[in-house]
C-alpha cells in the first residue's frame, strides 16, 4: 500500500505557479477589457506563507520524511486550499498507514477540485480511493444516552447518536464518555469492509467526586479530560462531576498555546482541585503503541490504551507502555519543534505468560512416560542395614535398577495448572551378597555366604499436578504425584554356601567343624513372596520442547519415594543333611572328595524375618510424549 513518491513530489513543487496558485484562485477574465480586482495584502501574504509551507512539505516527500510533510502540508491548506497541497496531504496519510483520513481527504479532493484534475489524475485519485475501501471500515456505536462523547483511537469522533465513524483497517480502542456516567472502554478489530456494531452501555454513577480545573492566569482554554474535549476554563473554573480514580487533563489555548498531560486522583464525594498554565508547547506528537490496546504512561501519566496525540514541550519526552501477555517497555523520545513527531513503542510478547493459554482449546492431553530409576541410596530393608553390623561382611552390593512406565492423562484447570492422572506399571531388582553369621540347628551359630536377589513389581496408579513456569522457547514444568504401587509384589530368592561339615558322629551343623581350607558346601535356594501395597510420591521437574502446536516430547529428573514394611518369609538357618558324612577321617590338609548334598534350610524363629524394603528415595530420569487436544 505503501509507496515512495519523491519524483511525484518534485513534479508537484515545480509546478507549483503553473499548476496551483494561479488555477487555484484566479479566474480566467469574463472580457478582455475587464481587470480583475487585486487581491488585500493580507491574501497575498496567506497565499506566500502557504507557498512555503508547501514547497518544505514536498521537499520532506522526497527524503520520505511523511509525518513532517503532512504537518506543512496541513498548514497551508489552513492558510490557503489548494489542489495540490490536498493531494499530497493525502498522499502522506496513505504512506503513513492512517488510511481512513487518507481516504478522507481523497474524497475531499475529488469534491472540491475533481473538475480541476487531469484525466490522468483522476484516474489515480479513483484508484487510490477504491484501493483504501478495502483496508477501511467502519465502528457503529449505539447507546442509550444521548450526548456522550465518542473518542476513538485518542481522538473525538462526535457524540452520541452519531453515524458509522470510518477507521483504518485493524484494532481500535474505543472510549464513550459522558459526566455522570461510567466511561465505556473497549477495544475491537476491524477488518477492510466491515462495520463492527458496538453498543456502549453507559451506567449512572452511583458514587462520584468532583472535579475542578482552575487556569491560574485566568486564560479561556479548552478542557480535555481522559482525551475527551469539555468545556471551557478561564476567568472562571471548569466544574464537573466525575468517576472516582485516576484521570489524566488538559488544556488547549490558541496557537501552540496548552499543557501537557497532567494526572489527578478524584475520591468519592471529594473535590480535587488541578492548577494549569497555559505555556507555549513547540512540539506536536503522536505515541502509538503495539498491541493497539497497551496502557501507555507519558512522563509519568497514564493518557489511555493505543495511541496519544497532542502538544508537548520540546526535548526528551518518556514512555512507558503495558499490555497484558506482553513484557513492560520504557523508550524515550525526542519532540522537535520544527513539525510533527510521531514514535511508536513496540511491546515483546511474554510467551510464558497465561495469558496466551487463556480460551485455549487443548485443554485435555493425553501422553506416554518411561522411567529409569536407581536405587543410589538403596532400599531401605534389614538386608543393607546388616552391612554395618559387626561380623557382616558385605563383598558384591549392588544398586538398585529399574523401570516404570505407563499412560498419563491431564486436563488443564486454569491457565499452566494442570490436573493429572498416572497409570503403570514399575518394576525394581536389587542384590547383595554378605558373609554373615546365622543360627544353625539347636541355635549353633555357623557361618554363612548368602546371596539375596529381590524385586519389586506391580502396577501403579498415581494422581498429581503440574505447573507450567515458563513456556517459550521450551516449556518448564514442576509436577508432584501421589499414589500407590497396587498389590506390590516384593519377591527374595536366596542362595549360598556354607563351611558346615557335621563330624561323623553328627547328622546337623551344631558342632560343625571347620576344615582349612574350608569345603564349602551349597545352601540349597529357596525364595518367598510378599505382596504389599506400597504408597509413594514422586516430584519431578519437566523440560517440554514443543513439536508442533499438539504435540510436545519433554525429559524429566525426579525422584520416586516409597514405604512399605516387606518381610520375605525365608527359610535361612543352615540345617546338614543325613547319610553324607565321610567315610573315613581326613587327615589335616586332605581334601574333603566325598560328594554331599546341599545344607537345608529351615525357618528363623518367629518374628526375626528380614525386611526386604523399606522407606527408598530412587532418583528417577523419563521422556514423555504428550498430545493435547
Amino acid at each position: 500500500m505503501r509507496r515512495s513518491t519523491p519524483l511525484y513530489a518534485g513534479v508537484v513543487a515545480v509546478s507549483w505557479f503553473a499548476g496551483t496558485i494561479a488555477p487555484a484562485w484566479a479566474q480566467e477574465p469574463a472580457a478582455p477589457a475587464a481587470a480583475p480586482a487585486p487581491a488585500p495584502a493580507s491574501d497575498e501574504a496567506k497565499k506566500t506563507e502557504a507557498k512555503d509551507h508547501f514547497v518544505k512539505g514536498v521537499e520532506l516527500m522526497q527524503v520520505e520524511h511523511w509525518d513532517a510533510a503532512l504537518v506543512e502540508f496541513n498548514a497551508s491548506l489552513a492558510l490557503f486550499p489548494t489542489k495540490n497541497a490536498r493531494k499530497n496531504a493525502a498522499t502522506c496519510l496513505r504512506q503513513l498507514g492512517r488510511f481512513s483520513e487518507a481516504l478522507d481527504e481523497y474524497e475531499l479532493l475529488l469534491k472540491d477540485y475533481g473538475s480541476q484534475l487531469t484525466p490522468q489524475d483522476l484516474e489515480l485519485v479513483n484508484k487510490a480511493i477504491a484501493d483504501l475501501k478495502n483496508v477501511t471500515g467502519f465502528i457503529a456505536i449505539t447507546s442509550t444516552v444521548a450526548g456522550a462523547t465518542v473518542v476513538i483511537d485518542s481522538k473525538p469522533r462526535g457524540v452520541t447518536p452519531l453515524p458509522p465513524v470510518r477507521v483504518g483497517q485493524g484494532t481500535h480502542t474505543i472510549r464513550v464518555i459522558k459526566e455522570g456516567y461510567i466511561p465505556f472502554e473497549t477495544t475491537s478489530p476491524v477488518l477492510g469492509k466491515q462495520t463492527v456494531n458496538i453498543e456502549a452501555k453507559l451506567s449512572v454513577l452511583e458514587r462520584s467526586g468532583s472535579l475542578t480545573i482552575i487556569e491560574q492566569n485566568g486564560a479561556d482554554a479548552e478542557v480535555i479530560i481522559d482525551g475527551a474535549p469539555k468545556g471551557k476554563v478561564g476567568k472562571t473554573p471548569y466544574q464537573e462531576k466525575i468517576g472516582p480514580g485516576a484521570h489524566w487533563v488538559s488544556l488547549k489555548g490558541p496557537g501552540n498555546l496548552g499543557t501537557q498531560p497532567a494526572a489527578i486522583n478524584v475520591a468519592v464525594d471529594q473535590t480535587a482541585t488541578l492548577r494549569l498554565t497555559l505555556e507555549e508547547l513547540p512540539a506536536d506528537a503522536r505515541v502509538e503503541a503495539d498491541p493497539v490496546g497497551a496502557a501507555i504512561v507519558l512522563d509519568g501519566v497514564p493518557v489511555g490504551q493505543g495511541s496519544w496525540e497532542g502538544r508537548l514541550r520540546a526535548g526528551t519526552h518518556k514512555v512507558d507502555a503495558t499490555a497484558e501477555g506482553y513484557f513492560r517497555t520504557s523508550k524515550s523520545f525526542d519532540a522537535k519543534s520544527d513539525g510533527k513527531t510521531t514514535f511508536k513503542i513496540v511491546l515483546d510478547r511474554d510467551e510464558n505468560s497465561p495469558f496466551w493459554s487463556k480460551g485455549r482449546a487443548r485443554k485435555i492431553s493425553l501422553g506416554i512416560f518411561g522411567s529409569g530409576v536407581y536405587a543410589a541410596f538403596g532400599m531401605g530393608g534389614d538386608y543393607e542395614r546388616s552391612c554395618s553390623n559387626a561380623g557382616t561382611e558385605c563383598y558384591d552390593r549392588s544398586r538398585g535398577l529399574g523401570v516404570l512406565g505407563g499412560v498419563r492423562g491431564g486436563y488443564e484447570i486454569l491457565p499452566g495448572l494442570s490436573l493429572e492422572l498416572d497409570v503403570g506399571y514399575a518394576y525394581i531388582e536389587s542384590s547383595l551378597k554378605r558373609r554373615t553369621t546365622l543360627s544353625g540347628e539347636l541355635l549353633a551359630p555357623v557361618r554363612v555366604n548368602i546371596t539375596d536377589t529381590w524385586t519389586v513389581s506391580g502396577f501403579v496408579v498415581g494422581v498429581g499436578a503440574s505447573y507450567r513456569f515458563l513456556r517459550k522457547p521450551f516449556a518448564i514444568y514442576g509436577a508432584l504425584t501421589g499414589g500407590a504401587i497396587i498389590g506390590g509384589r516384593v519377591r527374595d530368592r536366596r542362595s549360598g554356601d556354607t563351611a558346615c561339615l557335621p563330624p561323623l558322629t553328627e547328622t546337623d551343623c551344631s558342632t560343625a567343624e571347620s576344615r582349612d581350607p574350608p569345603s564349602p558346601r551349597p545352601m540349597r535356594p529357596n525364595s518367598a513372596l510378599e505382596t504389599k501395597t506400597i504408597p509413594f510420591i514422586a516430584p519431578e521437574l519437566r523440560v517440554g520442547v514443543p513439536l508442533s502446536e499438539a504435540m510436545e516430547l519433554g525429559f524429566a529428573l525426579g525422584v520416586f519415594i516409597g514405604t512399605t514394611d516387606a518381610r520375605p518369609k525365608l527359610a535361612q538357618s543352615p540345617q546338614s543333611v543325613s547319610g553324607d558324612r565321610p567315610a573315613v577321617p581326613l587327615q589335616p590338609g586332605e581334601p574333603d572328595t566325598t560328594p554331599r548334598r546341599p545344607i537345608g534350610l529351615v525357618p528363623s524363629p518367629a518374628g526375626t524375618y528380614e525386611s526386604a524394603v523399606q522407606t527408598f528415595v530412587l532418583p528417577r530420569a523419563s521422556i514423555y510424549l504428550r498430545l493435547m487436544f
